[in-house]
């Protein structure tokens, strides 16, 4: 598998094909109310089928037999780059799909996700902040 790396837009990341009742989805660091909205934005899967999981209560087992794995590109207290070294040690064969509000720089975080999974399908997603309101 070559690395495969683009900065998408959510609407973009709906295409991905996948099927809540045959892939396993891992959310690394989604808050449990998060659960929902997330994959349903980032995939257009229903939460239902993603499992939220602290990254530190994620097993060996759970990573390798995932088919995608969400993740903030940067939590509490772990970012990205931690994130994919333990798929990559796992042997995690499927997507990671790292977001945030905004991605100031997508080259430099793809250059630093590859630089240590370079066989790893990533997908880099920017939320965006939504409309602002402005007071009279």
């Amino acid at each position: 598998m070559t690395a495969s790396h683009k900065w998408a837009r959510p609407s973009e990341c709906a295409d991905l094909s996948v099927d809540p009742r045959s892939s396993r989805i891992i959310g690394l660091g989604v808050r449990p109310s998060e659960r929902d909205s997330i994959p349903a934005r980032l995939l257009g899967v229903l939460g239902r089928s993603t499992h939220a999981v602290a990254p530190d209560k994620a097993t060996t087992d759970m990573l390798r037999e995932a088919a995608i794995v969400l993740s903030p590109l940067v939590g509490v207290a772990f970012d990205a780059t931690e994130i994919v070294a333990r798929l990559r040690d796992a042997g995690f064969r499927g997507l990671f799909v790292t977001y945030a509000t905004v991605i100031p720089d997508p080259g430099l975080i793809r250059r630093e996700l590859a630089a240590v999974a370079p066989d790893l399908e990533i997908e880099i997603v920017a939320l965006g902040t939504g409309p602002r309101v402005v007071a009279a």
